[in-house]
Formats: structure tokens, C-alpha cells, sequence
């Protein structure tokens, strides 16, 4: 059987829609089948027992279900305590797993009960309940995005699970504010975004930090994994290179009604090609795009169609392939993923790290 390859959101999406995913899961269950998962596409090598260690009984008699590290520091690891799927995760599953980390000497912890996903900081003061900082639900919208992002190894390996923590509280900030303009635009019956967004700064019904926010276009720290898991009967850690000759090749990707047909170079670049249509909108957690279309439009590059949607009436190169994707889809989008060959081999595929 050839090897299955699973991106993280592929896993979430298994997690969330399996028929076994229920309370009855047992604590050895959830880590089988929701917990190892998830660190092995989020690049842990979940094989390693100096990685990813697991219920080690240290010198004063802790045992931690795993223990995460990637290098020396307090800030290159984590606790990762695992509750059955029927566990609610108080102050009381907290607290335990914050002695843990304190008795170890790491600074973070994760607890799950593969439902949920909480996020603590040792170095708080107070209250358990004081140290959480972050708590993702498995069927909430943006979930695989959001966890990803503090799950990623590289975070860990670098160090950046602060910062990480800080710039994805700032996106789900805007992620609200977004929605509160989207909800005022339909109201007063606006055309676009940007215009609501006008009207809501004159009426002062916005502040200038809220402004300053949404404006903002600060992407999350968040990198590829260093691989993709392999949930089948094979083992196969990186894809290799892709031979290609005959430069350029041509590639596609659609999503959200946008479709896209793209020219790729040898030196990684991808044009997009005339004819390439966009979505009609974005999703409200993405207001870049209508900032991103309307460059377009003035540069002559796109035309606008009735219903929203965009038409690339001049061929437009990118030097990475996200931001295409993006503008084609109207989301946040993994380009490497996203545009595959007629053969449907990926970006990422040809052009590996």
C-alpha cells in the first residue's frame, strides 16, 4: 500500500469527523490516536524517546504522560499531560500538570483531553487558573490553524512560544474585529470592507487601536514541519526532489469557487495566468485580500466581475507561491500545498526545503 500523506489540517479534519471520537475514549486512546498524531505532523519525532519522552518517573516521583523537548532551555519544551475524552480540564488537571513542568524545569504545559487543547504558563503567578493562556476547541472554526501555530516544532526548537502565544492573541483579535466591520457593512448595506471600516473610524465606533489592528498585516510565526506524518504501513519522513525538465511547468489550485491556472519557473517563482478567476469574497479573518485586489486593479492586473469575483486579464509573478494562493482563494493559504502539476505533484514536492 503506498504511504498516505496527511497535512495537519487533513488530521484535524480526520480527528473531528472520526466515529470513534467520543467520551468514551480512554486516556491510552487519546493519546494513540488524537495526541501522537497531531505532534508527528506538527514535525515531533514522536519515535524518538529523547524528543518526545514518554511517562519517565523523574527524582522527585513525577511521571508526566510526555515530555516534549527540543534543545536545553526552559523555553525548547513542554509538559503535554493527556486526560480521557469524559475529563473536563479545571484548575484541578491544571494544577497537576504545572507541578509537573515547575519539577522539571520547563516553562510550558500543554493538557488536553484531545477535545480540548490548554495552553499554561509555569512562569505566572497566582492561581492555576491564572496561568492558562490559551484554550482551543477541536470543532471551533480556525482551530487547525490556531494550533498549529503553538504546535509546530520549530516554534519549540527556536524558542518562540511567547512570541507565537503574542501574535496569535493579535490575530484572533482580529479575527473579532473583522467580524464586528462585516456585520456592520451587511447592516448599513456597504459594498465592501474597506468601506464599512470608513464608516465605522468616522463614527468613532472603532478606536484607533482597533484600527491600527485590523490594518495590520503581521503574519503568525508559523513555518512548514520539517515533515509530513505517515499514518499507513510504510515510513517515508520527507518527500524526495521531483525531477522536472522543461521548465515551465504548469500548475493549478482552486478553492472557495476561485480557480487558479499558474506558470512555475525553475527558479521557484509562479505566474498566474490570464483567465485565473478569484473567490467572491474572503473570509472575514482575511481583510488583506480586498487591500490585495484592488493593487491589482489599479495596476491594470485584474479586472472586478459582477458578484465579486476578480479576473486576471494580465499575467502576474509572484515570487512565493502563498500569496497567489491567497488572492485566489480568499484565505490564508499554504501555497506550497495548495498548486499542483496536471499529475497532481505539489509545489513542495518539486521545490523541497
Amino acid at each position: 500500500m503506498s504511504p498516505i500523506l496527511l497535512t495537519f489540517q487533513a488530521v484535524i479534519n480526520r480527528l473531528a469527523t472520526a466515529d470513534w471520537n467520543r467520551s468514551t475514549l480512554s486516556e491510552a486512546a487519546v493519546r494513540q490516536v488524537m495526541v501522537l498524531p497531531l505532534l508527528q505532523v506538527a514535525g515531533f519525532d514522536i519515535w524518538n524517546p529523547l524528543e518526545v519522552q514518554p511517562e519517565e518517573t523523574n527524582a522527585a516521583g513525577n511521571r508526566p504522560d510526555l515530555i516534549v523537548r527540543c534543545g536545553d532551555t526552559a523555553e525548547m519544551g513542554f509538559i503535554l499531560e493527556i486526560k480521557r475524552r469524559s475529563v473536563s480540564l479545571d484548575e484541578g488537571t491544571l494544577g497537576q500538570a504545572l507541578a509537573y513542568a515547575g519539577h522539571i524545569g520547563l516553562r510550558w504545559v500543554w493538557l488536553t483531553n484531545g477535545q480540548t487543547w490548554l495552553l499554561a504558563d509555569e512562569k505566572r503567578s497566582g492561581a492555576y487558573k491564572e496561568r492558562e493562556v490559551l484554550r482551543l476547541e477541536l470543532n471551533a472554526p480556525h482551530f487547525a490553524e490556531d494550533l498549529r501555530v503553538l504546535l509546530e516544532r520549530s516554534i519549540w526548537a527556536n524558542g518562540q512560544a511567547e512570541t507565537a502565544l503574542d501574535q496569535l492573541k493579535a490575530v484572533q483579535q482580529r479575527r473579532v474585529l473583522s467580524d464586528r466591520v462585516e456585520t456592520f457593512r451587511k447592516s448599513k448595506g456597504l459594498s465592501t470592507f474597506e468601506l464599512a471600516l470608513e464608516w465605522m473610524q468616522d463614527k468613532q465606533l472603532l478606536s484607533e487601536a482597533e484600527v491600527k489592528l485590523l490594518a495590520s498585516s503581521a503574519e503568525m510565526v508559523i513555518t512548514e514541519p520539517e515533515f509530513e506524518p505517515v499514518l499507513s504501513n510504510e515510513t517515508e519522513l520527507k518527500p524526495e526532489p521531483v525531477s522536472h525538465k522543461g521548465f515551465p511547468l504548469e500548475m493549478t489550485f482552486s478553492n472557495r469557487g476561485g480557480q487558479g491556472r499558474a506558470l512555475v519557473f525553475e527558479d521557484g517563482s509562479l505566474e498566474i495566468q490570464v483567465g485565473s478567476i478569484t473567490a467572491k469574497n474572503s473570509v472575514p479573518s482575511f481583510p488583506k485580500w480586498h487591500v490585495q485586489l484592488e493593487k491589482l486593479e489599479r495596476e491594470g492586473i485584474v479586472t472586478k466581475l459582477e458578484g465579486g469575483s476578480y479576473r486576471f486579464v494580465k499575467a502576474k509573478r509572484f515570487n512565493k507561491p502563498s500569496t497567489p494562493a491567497e488572492i485566489v482563494s480568499g484565505t490564508s493559504t499554504n501555497g506550497r500545498y495548495a498548486w499542483k502539476t496536471l499529475e497532481g505533484k505539489a509545489y513542495r514536492l518539486i521545490f523541497p526545503k
